[in-house]
C-alpha cells in the first residue's frame, strides 16, 4: 500500500499545479477574500478531480485486465501522453482566470462553484490521470484489486488537497500577482517538465 500511496499522492500533488485555469481563479479568491477562500476554491476543484480520477482508476484497472501485456509498455505509451501534454502547454495560449466577484458574503460559497465548473468542465485531465498511473506503475496493482483502487483514489485526493492547502497560504502570505507573462512562462516550464519526466521514463 506504501507504493499506491506514493503514486497516487505524487499524481495529485503534482498534476494539479498543471491545472492553470483553476490554480488561477483560486489565486483571486485567495488574495481577495483570505486564505480560507482559496483554499476552499481548492475544494471545489478537487470534488470535481474525483470524477476523473475514479475514471483514470477505472481505466487503468480495465486496460491492465485486457491487455495483459508488461509493465514497460504501459510506461512507454504513458510517456507519450505525458510527452504530447508537454507539447500541448508549450504551444497554447496562457490560462486565463476567471472573472469573480467582491461579495463577500457569497465569496466562500462563489469560490467551490466557480473552481468546480472550471475542473469539471475540464474532462481531459483523465488522460493525465491515466498517464501519471501508468507511469508509476499503478496498473500491475490496483488490477482487479477494488481495496487498492480505492486507496489510489484516496491518496490521489490527499496529494491536491495538499497542494491546495500550500497553495492557499504561499498566495496570501506572498501575495502572488503572476502577470499574463509568468503564467505563460510558468505553462511553457511545466510543458518542458512533462517532457522531462516522460523522456526519463524512456531510458
Amino acid at each position: 500500500m506504501t507504493h499506491i500511496f506514493f503514486i497516487g499522492f505524487i499524481t495529485g500533488f503534482f498534476y494539479t499545479f498543471c491545472a492553470f485555469s483553476s490554480v488561477l481563479t483560486a489565486m483571486q479568491f485567495s488574495l481577495r477574500h483570505g486564505v480560507m477562500s482559496g483554499f476552499i476554491a481548492g475544494i471545489g476543484h478537487t470534488v470535481a478531480q474525483i470524477v476523473w480520477i475514479i475514471i483514470a482508476t477505472g481505466a487503468v484497472s480495465l486496460g491492465a485486465d485486457i491487455l495483459k501485456t508488461e509493465i514497460s509498455h504501459y510506461k512507454f505509451i504513458a510517456a507519450g501522453v505525458l510527452f504530447l501534454l508537454g507539447i500541448k502547454f508549450l504551444i497554447s495560449s496562457p490560462s486565463m482566470p476567471q472573472k469573480i466577484h467582491n461579495n463577500k458574503l457569497v465569496s466562500h460559497l462563489s469560490a467551490f462553484l466557480t473552481v468546480f465548473t472550471v475542473a469539471i468542465s475540464a474532462p481531459g485531465r483523465i488522460i493525465g490521470y491515466l498517464a501519471f498511473f501508468m507511469l508509476l506503475g499503478a496498473s500491475s496493482i490496483v488490477s482487479a484489486d477494488f481495496v487498492a483502487k480505492q486507496f489510489l483514489l484516496a491518496s490521489t485526493l490527499l496529494g491536491i488537497i495538499s497542494w491546495w492547502l500550500v497553495f492557499s497560504v504561499l498566495v496570501k502570505k506572498l501575495k502572488l500577482t503572476p502577470t499574463q507573462r509568468q503564467i505563460a512562462v510558468l505553462q511553457r516550464l511545466t510543458g518542458f517538465i512533462l517532457i522531462g519526466i516522460a523522456g526519463s521514463f524512456c531510458l
